[in-house]
Parts: structure tokens; sequence; C-alpha cells
């Protein structure tokens, strides 16, 4: 009965919290925007992570292991495990890639998408097209290509302000705000909050809405380790919980590892799709 009740309470919380949209924006944007400061505190950070040498990089994989903890990472887990394990196949600043399972339970299955079309064979059969988009697919993949890529993606962004200074772990950080089309909380379209070092001009956190998924939920990813090996940053770690920054407990952990830059797989599975997708 006790838990019948937790699981009745928690529901009606959800679907509480489900009616409003949740705005991330701090006191600085709301009072003081101020889209030059925030340009120059993202161009000092596109020189620190080297991002003009994207330009390069046609194609690039890695090996993704991301593990999930607690009742928000059981229901937000896609995995058949608490532990989703796959080499990861991506076209750089498109939404263009593909996972292949290495797991035991999905070994060899594979998820893709191609300018925002979903295809995958998790029927052990030949790769197809879906009718209608995996709505799974379509939200994990270009989100872990997002979390890769963002400070290089981050200036598709058209709102974009200085959100003030903060100290995170004894650590000074510049914040920069970014979104599309408005700044105020919209539907279908994120929040961001950029975490920059002030000393070292690079990324180490970010605050996001999720919209695609939970319209009245924020979260914190920080970067905890990068990969300087290939002459660009790649994350090398990346934990993920709800909230704010300061929040301990992690609702997942992403582990890259095998980092490999312009191999000669081919993930085009329909040439005549390219490789376009939204921005956002």
């Amino acid at each position: 009965m006790q838990k019948y009740l937790y699981w009745l309470m928690l529901l009606t919380a959800i679907s509480f919290q489900s009616c409003r949209l949740v705005d991330i924006r701090t006191v600085e944007v709301k009072e003081n925007y101020d889209s030059k400061k925030g340009l120059e505190i993202l161009n000092e950070m596109s020189e620190a992570h080297a991002l003009d040498k994207w330009d390069s990089i046609s194609l690039y994989s890695l090996h993704i292991k991301d593990e999930f903890y607690g009742l928000m990472g059981k229901l937000g887990n896609p995995f058949p495990n608490n532990i989703g394990q796959f080499d990861f196949y991506l076209v750089p600043k498109t939404f263009t890639s593909q996972a292949v399972f290495t797991d035991k339970k999905w070994e060899g299955n594979i998820w893709g998408i191609q300018s925002w079309k979903t295809y995958s064979n998790l029927k052990g059969g030949t790769i197809k097209f879906h009718t209608k988009n995996d709505k799974t697919i379509e939200f994990w993949l270009p989100t872990y290509q997002y979390f890769i890529e963002i400070p290089n993606r981050i200036f598709e962004a058209d709102r974009i302000s200085y959100a003030g200074e903060r100290i995170y772990k004894g650590k000074a950080y510049n914040l920069v705000f970014a979104s599309w089309k408005s700044d105020q909380p919209q539907k279908e379209i994120d929040q961001y909050i950029l975490w920059i070092d002030k000393e070292t001009k690079i990324l180490k956190l970010i605050q996001y809405t999720v919209r695609d998924q939970y319209r009245w939920l924020n979260a914190t990813l920080v970067y905890d380790s990068y990969d300087d090996s290939h002459g660009v940053l790649i994350p090398q770690k990346m934990s993920i919980s709800l909230s704010s920054p300061s929040k301990k407990k992690n609702m997942h952990e992403i582990s890259i590892s095998n980092i490999t830059i312009n191999g000669k797989k081919n993930i085009l599975i329909s040439p005549n799709l390219g490789t376009t997708g939204k921005n956002h």
C-alpha cells in the first residue's frame, strides 16, 4: 500500500509540474541582456577548444559507455541494461550518426539517424528507415552528439547573452546563456547555460532544459575530463544530474574511449538524404 501511494504521489507531482515550462535564465540575463559580452566569451572558448580544426573532420567515431543510476536513471534509460555500450559514428555539425551496440543483449544491433530520419535493424535483419521516426532514437542519438559538439554547435543559437559569474568547486566561471528565437521559455526550444572557466576558457559544464521529453525539467552536465590527443577537445567523461550544478547525485555517467578521426566507414544509408538536420 505504501509503495502504491508513493508512485501515486510521484505521478501526481510529475503531472502537476508538466503544466509549466522551466526557465533557467539567470538574473543577469533577465535584467541586463548582453549579447556582445556573451559572444566575446564564446569566442575565447572557441580558441581554447581549437574549434577551427573541426572543419577538417568529415567523420569521427568513439565508444560510449553510459551507466544509469537511481529511480530517474531507471526511468530515463533507453537500454536493456543499466549500462548501454556502443560504437558511435558521427558526421560533425549535423544530426547524422549511427550507434552499433556492443553489449551482450544488443550486440550487433544498430540505431541510426540521417538528416533527422531514423532507422534500425533491431530484429537482426536489414537496416530499414522507419515509416514514422522512432522517438527514442530521435532523442538519444542527437543528444549524445550535441553533448560532444556543443562548444561548436552553440554558435548556431541566435539568442546569446552573458549570464553572470559563478563559483563551482572553488573555481570562477563565466556563464553564457543561449537559445533560439527568444530568450524566454518556449515549448519546443531548449535553453542552455554554458559555464566557461575564466582562466582556461574551457567549457566545464552546461545547464539545459529537456523540452522534447519533460518540459518542466532541467539538468546539468559536467565535463569531468577531455581528450586532446587528436588536436581537438573531445569529452572523455560526462556526468549528468537533475537540476542545479550543486546536485551531487548523478542520473547517469557517460565514458568515451577509442576515438578515431576521419575513419572510412560509410554511415549514409540513403545517399539522397544527405546530412542535414535541425540545429537545436
